[in-house]
């Protein structure tokens, strides 16, 4: 038997076909080893000293605190800079009693940038033996430094507790009111003085400069009271000023030593 004659063009169009699938496979090959061979050339870079940590650079602190942050990240020098955990070293350096942020980011080819904001100390309260504790706004015991320091800070007569970076919740209603106070009136205080009556309600009296102090009274109307005391101060002869009773912003008082008055010309 003859075997039946193939179309000339189906024969041609079968050809085609295959060589549109030889083409395809091929494509598909081709791809894949350059995707592998990107793959390994990534890794290999990656870890290459192309790629390493060369340099921290620091910003937004004292030139004396910059190793500190340095140290405190955990960063090594050398280690891949597209494997290092950023995070982790955000999350150490935002640890430092006296870091309120930090924003780490990479800068290639090789360096990782930490901005820091500090915190900003706005009191100082008792600390252990020798030394007073700056807080600030947060209430968060930043650092130690000895009482004898001239410091512009007021001071708070209370003592902290814990360790640096815990929160002094007993000095909060304090800063709140350090913070009340104007610019022209810090100078006249030296230290905030904060007690409580027999239902434990919160009482505040100022220590002011020589041997005065302002009683406040309660926490409320404080804006009121500190501009009363501003008036008083500025209008009122201070020579023998024992005490300054603001417990009613409208009707402030003034009570004098009368030893000192005694001696007056």
């Amino acid at each position: 038997m003859n075997s039946a004659k193939i179309d000339p063009r189906i024969r041609e169009r079968r050809i085609d076909v295959r060589r549109q699938r030889g083409r395809r496979r091929l494509r598909i090959l081709i791809g894949v080893v350059i995707v592998g061979a990107l793959a390994v050339l990534a890794v290999l870079v990656s870890r290459s000293a192309l790629l390493d940590l060369d340099r921290i650079t620091v910003e937004g602190v004292s030139v004396d605190r910059v190793d500190a942050v340095r140290e405190a990240s955990g960063l090594v020098l050398g280690e891949p800079l597209v494997t290092l955990d950023l995070a982790a070293a955000e999350r150490a350096v935002v640890a430092l009693p006296w870091v309120k942020t930090v924003d780490g980011s990479r800068r290639w080819p090789s360096t990782v940038k930490l901005t820091v904001q500090e915190r900003q100390p706005i009191a100082q309260m008792l600390g252990p033996g020798e030394m007073t504790v700056l807080v600030d706004a947060d209430g968060i015991a930043m650092s130690y430094v000895e009482a004898l320091t001239p410091s512009p800070l007021p001071r708070i007569e209370l003592v902290a507790t814990g360790v640096l970076g815990d929160v002094q919740t007993s000095a909060l209603p304090v800063l709140k009111l350090v913070q009340l106070v104007p610019d022209d009136l810090s100078p006249w205080i030296e230290a905030f003085v904060m007690t409580t009556d027999e239902q434990s309600l919160q009482l505040f009296v100022l220590d002011l400069v020589g041997s005065a102090t302002a009683d406040l009274g309660y926490d409320e109307d404080l804006p009121a009271k500190l501009e009363a005391l501003r008036a008083v101060l500025g209008r009122v002869d201070r020579r023998c000023m024992a005490k300054i009773d603001l417990r009613v912003a409208e009707l402030p008082s003034v009570t004098r030593d009368p030893i000192c008055e005694s001696q007056l010309p």
